[in-house]
Formats: structure tokens, C-alpha cells, sequence
């Protein structure tokens, strides 16, 4: 069996471009407010740092999502640290999960 990804291109709030996964392509809207949710759970997603990173530039501007679950993804040390940033200014996030995710 072959499994096939499908990926975007655009471009973050801080002028990097990103690949995105086909799992993430409404995520901007729930995310910044649009269609707002209090838990926003994308376990087992196969997420990459890079997922990681548009994932915070989106929760930069965001004062809805309050738990985020990311567990069981690829998003290593350096998404963690993307996420980690994010944190000095979302006032409204309370528990991000980033078990099982190489770090």
C-alpha cells in the first residue's frame, strides 16, 4: 500500500514559508478565532517542526484555545521550541500535551 501526503505552501505571519500537512489546511480558522474551540486536539497527526511552528505563529494571535494536545507527532526539540515562544504572549493557553513526540 502507498500513502500519499499532500502538502501547501504559505507563508506565516512572520514571513516564513511553511510546508503544510492536508490535516492543518482549516486549522487557521479555528485557530485564529474565526470558528473558535477551547480544545484543539491534533494527536497522531504526523506533525513536523515545521506544523509546529505554523501551528504557534497561528496561536500568536489567539485568545480562544485554552489545551492543546499534540502527543504522538514528529515534532521534535525544535517545534517545542516554536511552541515554547508562543507562550510569552498567548495569554489564554493552559496545557499543551507534546508526549511522544521526540523530544
Amino acid at each position: 500500500t502507498t500513502t500519499t501526503t499532500t502538502t501547501t505552501t504559505t507563508t506565516t505571519t512572520t514571513g516564513d514559508v511553511t510546508s503544510i500537512p492536508k490535516d492543518l489546511r482549516g486549522l487557521a480558522q479555528r485557530i485564529r478565532g474565526v470558528e473558535p474551540v477551547e480544545l484543539l486536539d491534533l494527536s497522531s497527526k504526523k506533525l513536523s517542526p515545521d506544523s509546529a511552528r505554523y501551528i504557534a505563529s497561528l496561536l500568536a494571535s489567539n485568545n480562544s484555545t485554552k489545551e492543546l494536545k499534540l502527543s504522538d507527532n514528529k515534532i521534535g526539540a525544535g517545534g517545542a521550541c516554536h511552541l515554547a515562544e508562543v507562550l510569552k504572549t498567548n495569554q489564554s493557553l493552559c496545557s499543551i500535551d507534546l508526549s511522544s513526540n521526540c523530544i
